[in-house]
């Protein structure tokens, strides 16, 4: 079992849920 990976991986999904949801926020802010 690769804990490391397994971490890594979620840390990456979270980090693309952040930013689509910041560009959500500044496309909003934008307009």
């Amino acid at each position: 079992m690769h804990a490391v990976v397994l971490v890594q991986s979620v840390l990456a999904l979270l980090l693309l849920i952040l930013l689509s949801a910041v560009e959500d926020t500044l496309l909003q802010s934008v307009r």
